[in-house]
């Protein structure tokens, strides 16, 4: 049965989306490796395909409004969010970096604990950033809500996105190496996220003109966004403005998601999606630990047309992923059993 669209439906397609947002990524980081010539003009719109982190990050603001929302307490929060994202990221990331750090790079153990932390990306701009990003999104989120929960949300939003474009701005001039990667300005969505998780949750009713709307305005902001950096000359700075209009990009995907869906009634695809969606961020951590992996194999060196990316690179991302989930999901019943 068709429904009336509503914001609600963002939540309860919330695991089609973050399936389709993990593809998007995955595609993504396709144009690394190198395309045929007649792909060659189809890389803007596969690089694109980064969207799907700023899908990933309102869908997380949301998920984290609706999980504080239920329970307050501080402690119980960030032991929630450790277990979600560090189970996973140790799965990962240990055994990513024996192999890059202390076999490939001959590293000493200094720099195996500052990958494994997260801390080298602070230092000097390496490591993943997206798990940096998410840690600090983690931190700071109990302030977040706060801020969202009083008389005026929306003058909060704003003073937090101001906050945001000013912290840019200051890691531009001083962290410059954390800033190339960074791109702070994906906090928006994030903080997005945050605010629109009320009415998802009160399942506010909407228009066909909302999405449609926002798939516009991503068209005139990135057109405004390119005439204005038009004689910026740093790549760095540019593609940090356009984060801004991805912004639009992004809610409109998320709403048209349920309703093609719904449009197109097929449980397969949706199951699909909705599989994917469950490995989502282990998918996300893992295929970028493969494909560097690969990157530096004998085998890689020689091989690094697109065709093996998709031919090994992300299937074998998805089966580890897959198994790495396996595994937390049994850790946590585990825990929970104790």
């Amino acid at each position: 049965m068709k429904k009336n669209l509503n914001w609600g439906m963002v939540s309860e397609y919330r695991n089609e989306i973050f399936g389709l947002s993990a593809i998007l990524v995955i595609i993504s980081h396709a144009p690394g490796m190198k395309l045929p010539v007649y792909l060659e003009s189809v890389r803007p719109l596969l690089i694109h395909g980064n969207i799907g982190v700023d899908i990933f990050l309102f869908l997380s603001g949301m998920g984290l409004w609706f999980s504080f929302s239920k329970d307050q307490n501080i402690k119980n929060f960030y032991m929630k969010r450790i277990r979600r994202l560090l189970s996973p990221w140790i799965c990962i990331a240990v055994p990513y970096f024996i192999i890059q750090d202390l076999l490939v790079s001959s590293c000493d153990f200094g720099q195996f604990f500052m990958d494994i932390s997260t801390l080298s990306f602070w230092a000097n701009g390496s490591g993943m950033w997206f798990v940096s990003y998410i840690v600090v999104c983690y931190l700071v989120f109990p302030l977040v809500f706060k801020g969202l929960n009083r008389k005026k949300p929306l003058f909060a939003a704003v003073i937090i996105c101001i906050g945001l474009v000013a912290a840019n701005i200051f890691m531009y001039i001083y962290f410059y190496d954390c800033f190339a990667r960074l791109e702070l300005a994906r906090g928006g969505i994030f903080v997005l996220g945050c605010c629109f998780a009320p009415k998802i949750q009160q399942k506010k009713e909407i228009t066909m003109a909302v999405p449609i709307g926002c798939i516009f305005m991503y068209f005139v902001t990135r057109i405004a966004i390119v005439l204005i950096m038009r004689n910026v000359s740093q790549v760095v700075v540019k593609t940090t403005a356009i984060r801004y209009a991805y912004i639009w990009a992004a809610m409109g995907i998320m709403l048209f998601v349920p309703v093609f869906l719904q449009w197109a009634d097929n449980c397969s695809l949706n199951k699909a999606l909705r599989w994917f969606g469950g490995i989502s961020i282990e998918v996300y951590l893992m295929h970028v630990c493969v494909m560097n992996i690969y990157s530096i194999s004998a085998f890689g060196r020689e091989h690094m047309e697109v065709i093996y990316y998709f031919l090994i690179i992300v299937p074998v991302s998805v089966v580890l992923a897959w198994g790495v989930k396996g595994v937390t999901a049994k850790l946590r019943i585990s825990q929970a059993g104790n």
